[in-house]
């Protein structure tokens, strides 16, 4: 009986989130362009402009500093950061580079949290080191003519922990604070407070305010805490996982149209647990993509093209076109919105499909 559960604990850590190493790296990829685009538009040497008034330290790596640091050394985190995803991005050296791009992420945003808020971001920052030992440097780089091209994936199942940790934590503070209070709706409150006192206004924020039904907003309370309580439950399941981290991005997308909440970080973070489904590439021929397996891929999987990939970005451009101005969404995160969403259409319509 105990070397059947330890088989299936094995099983469970090291096979059950197993990913093509084609997809690895297209997350690997993904993930330095995001962070390219961000630093373009992100700089920490704005955090240099405040007086010392501000800095107020928290337990790490700023209990050793009185004040912010000058601009000339934030803007070397800058530089450093920059270079460093050029080459994750091409894949060299992937694996010291992509524990040095957390380290040097920890190290630049200490400052930004000393001015006593936190933001939803350690995920992104930390994923890089978890990630490097997956070897998503194996395919689609530089380092894949020199080195092996096994990957593991235990690193993909400690992911899988953290995010239904996090979302289960987020999910009991609310059960805890009384969102499911008879009487009320926690769901109805915050929206309006989003709405009237931070301006979130854009996308269907109008039509989601002339809804009035007590009933709706009630179940959207229930729905809400279930959806986040549950998700570390369904962390040992690799399937029942894959459907909650869909739902998560629906769920987020759902938020970006209605609250106007950017969540394009953790986009590229859940689309570790898609598979792609990409025309194999031989080692041999790892930096080729040529016409025919092009033609073969959009041949294969027309519907996806046409209509979850052309479709939903041509309507999120007209969003973005019509309310150029959203509190913390950076352009780029369009077509990573795009992606992320048209990615879990098609995992659901190969799912409904298989049951034709």
């Amino acid at each position: 009986m105990k070397t059947k559960w330890i088989a299936k604990l094995d099983y469970w850590i090291f096979e059950s989130y197993n990913i093509a190493p084609d997809n690895l790296a297209l997350c690997r990829i993904s993930y330095a362009l995001f962070n390219l685009f961000f630093l373009f538009h992100f700089n920490f040497s704005w955090i240099a402009t405040y007086p010392d008034t501000f800095y107020h330290a928290k337990p790490g790596l700023t209990f050793f500093f009185d004040g912010f640091p000058p601009a000339w050394i934030l803007n070397i985190f800058n530089i450093i950061l920059t270079v460093l995803n050029f080459f994750l991005l091409f894949g060299k050296w992937t694996k010291p580079v992509s524990i040095l791009i957390s380290l040097t992420l920890i190290v630049s945003f200490s400052f930004v949290f000393a001015f006593g808020n936190t933001y939803h971001i350690i995920m992104w920052i930390i994923f890089p080191a978890i990630m490097a030992f997956t070897n998503w440097g194996a395919k689609l780089s530089l380092d894949s003519f020199n080195t092996n091209k096994i990957i593991t994936t235990w690193p993909i199942t400690f992911m899988s922990i953290l995010i239904g940790f996090a979302f289960f934590t987020s999910g009991l503070a609310k059960l805890l604070g009384g969102w499911l209070q008879i009487g009320g709706s926690a769901s109805w409150q915050y929206f309006h407070i989003v709405r009237s006192k931070i301006g979130r206004d854009l996308y269907l924020s109008d039509f989601i305010a002339s809804i009035n039904n007590a009933f709706f907003w009630e179940t959207l309370d229930w729905l809400v805490v279930g959806f986040e309580v549950g998700f570390i439950f369904a962390v040992f399941s690799a399937r029942s996982f894959r459907f909650f981290i869909c739902f998560a991005i629906l769920f987020h997308f759902a938020n970006l149209l209605i609250l106007n909440i950017s969540f394009g970080i953790h986009l590229v973070i859940f689309m570790i647990f898609i598979n792609w489904n990409m025309p194999e590439i031989t080692n041999s021929n790892s930096l080729k993509i040529t016409k025919q397996k092009i033609h073969a891929f959009i041949k294969k999987h027309r519907v996806y093209t046409i209509f979850f990939w052309i479709i939903p970005y041509l309507i999120l451009f007209f969003l973005y076109k019509n309310h150029s101005r959203v509190d913390g969404i950076l352009p780029i995160e369009v077509p990573v919105y795009t992606i992320g969403v048209s990615a879990v259409i098609y995992y659901f319509y190969k799912k409904i499909k298989l049951l034709f």
